[in-house]
């Protein structure tokens, strides 16, 4: 890097410093602010000379703003997941305690179950996607996992294992999960 490079991106830096604030601080916290607008920067030095030079001040602060945006809509879906996870739980709590639960309830629930289990599933890699579906919801051993996607047995078995750490870290709740997975097998 050259040192012009870096005087002007410290020149810009102190310059824009608290405009860009002003400017994240309307859509997150002042911590968070700080964190995204060094993410700016750093990609600022990386992309410095693809970047035309009467651009950079536009770059910096429609960067700033797609990486606020960004942050807010993934905070907004860790949130709704967070409470559709906490819905499931109550209604799961709630239709165990029932001592007249009918099949209605019961199907309902497990539909949703599966859903939401379903949801984190599609989070994983292909290959631990395919090993967990062979062998949890089709039920093959792993040594048939193991033939099915012409791989050992052994790396099967770490695929699926892989894939219920993920599943246990994901769903945040270790019996909520093993209540899935014993409803589902």
């Amino acid at each position: 890097m050259k040192d012009e490079q870096i005087m002007v991106i410290k020149q810009m830096f102190i310059q824009l410093y608290p405009k860009m604030m002003s400017v994240a601080c309307r859509y997150v916290d002042e911590f968070t602010a700080k964190d995204l607008i060094q993410e700016v920067f750093l990609l600022f030095h990386e992309r410095y000379y693809e970047i035309k030079a009467d651009n950079k001040y536009a770059y910096l602060m429609r960067t700033l703003q797609n990486k606020c945006l960004n942050y807010l809509k993934h905070k907004n879906i860790e949130e709704n997941y967070e409470t559709e996870v906490a819905i499931a739980e109550e209604r799961t709590a709630f239709l165990s305690e029932r001592s007249d639960q009918n099949e209605i309830y019961e199907r309902l629930d497990k539909e949703d179950l599966r859903r939401r289990l379903e949801f984190s599933i599609n989070k994983l890699t292909p290959k631990c996607q395919q090993a967990f579906r062979l062998h949890f919801f089709e039920e093959l051993t792993y040594k048939e996992v193991g033939e099915a996607m012409n791989i050992s047995h052994r790396t099967a078995e770490v695929h699926v294992q892989q894939a219920l750490a993920f599943l246990k870290s994901d769903v945040k709740n270790l019996s909520f999960i093993l209540f899935l997975l014993a409803i589902l097998k």
